[in-house]
């Protein structure tokens, strides 16, 4: 079983991404189930920022944008993943 990042920016740029070369270069196709994972755990993380966000108070708009811009950062990560995958799958 492949462990995921904390559910960063940072944390999936350096820590997940140095992680994944290890993985590549042992094994490509762990390295596919390694951005699997990372996804999920990145789409679970967003579902429940974004029920924070729903809840949260209108005055705080500055907060409010702050949640916003976490969960399309955390979205971009996601698609950058998504990209990954067809790269990795055409050295196997």
């Amino acid at each position: 079983m492949v462990a995921v990042s904390a559910c960063s920016v940072r944390a999936v740029r350096v820590e997940f991404m140095t992680r994944l070369y290890f993985l590549y270069a042992r094994n490509p196709t762990d390295a596919l189930e390694a951005i699997e994972r990372q996804k999920e755990a990145l789409h679970e993380h967003i579902e429940r920022l974004k029920e924070r966000l729903k809840a949260m108070v209108a005055h705080l708009f500055f907060n409010f944008m702050g949640m916003s811009l976490r969960i399309h950062q955390l979205e971009t990560l996601v698609e950058f993943l998504n990209d990954c995958n067809p790269e990795i799958r055409s050295t196997i």
